[in-house]
C-alpha cells in the first residue's frame, strides 16, 4: 500500500512587528521595560516614543536599548504613548508605527 500527498508552503513578507500594547516599569522583574523584539531585524536606525502632545521623550539606535518608561530621570505620566521604528530588514529601510500604554 503506497500513500503521497502535496503540501503547499506559502512565505508570507514581513509586514509588522509583534510589539506588546503595555507595559508596567515598576520594577518587579515583570514587563519593566519597552523594547523591540528583534524578530529577523537586522538593525534598527530610529526608536522614538512620543507624548500625546507629540513631544519626543525617547530616543534610540540601539536595538538592546529599551525604554525604562522615564523621561529625563523622571518616572513618565501613566498613558499612552506613539512610537516609530525605523528598521533594516532583508536589506530594506521599514517603518513601523504603534501605541503603547504605560501602567504603573
Amino acid at each position: 500500500c503506497a500513500n503521497t500527498d502535496t503540501l503547499t508552503i506559502t512565505v508570507r513578507p514581513f509586514t509588522e512587528l509583534l510589539m506588546p500594547n503595555a507595559f508596567s516599569p515598576n520594577n518587579d522583574g515583570v514587563n519593566d521595560a519597552f523594547g523591540i523584539p528583534t524578530q529577523g531585524i537586522e538593525a534598527i536606525t530610529n526608536f522614538s516614543i512620543y507624548n500625546r502632545w507629540g513631544g519626543l521623550v525617547f530616543s534610540t539606535d540601539d536595538i538592546n536599548y529599551p525604554w525604562d518608561g522615564k523621561v529625563a530621570g523622571d518616572a513618565a505620566s501613566i498613558g499612552v504613548y506613539a512610537y516609530v521604528i525605523t528598521f533594516v530588514y532583508e536589506e530594506k529601510v521599514q517603518q513601523f508605527k504603534g501605541n503603547v500604554t504605560l501602567l504603573r
